[in-house]
C-alpha cells in the first residue's frame, strides 16, 4: 500500500460549511490551513499545501 494513503476506515470528513448549506448549491470553502511543503517534496507531489495532497490511492475504497 503506498505509504501516503491513509486507512479508508479511519478517514472522517471534516465540514467546513455552515449549518444552513443549501442542497444542489456549490461551496468552496476557504483554506484555513497554511502548512506548505518544502520545494523539492511541493515539486514531486505537485502541489505546495499540504491540505491538498489527495494522491489516488487504487482499491482504497474495497
Amino acid at each position: 500500500m503506498n505509504k501516503d494513503c491513509k486507512d479508508f476506515d479511519s478517514f472522517r470528513p471534516l465540514s467546513a460549511f455552515p449549518d444552513d448549506t443549501v442542497t444542489a448549491m456549490a461551496y468552496v470553502p476557504f483554506q484555513t490551513d497554511k502548512t506548505m511543503f518544502d520545494t523539492e517534496i511541493a515539486l514531486s507531489k505537485g502541489t505546495l499545501f499540504t491540505d491538498l495532497y489527495k494522491p489516488f490511492c487504487r482499491g482504497a475504497l474495497k
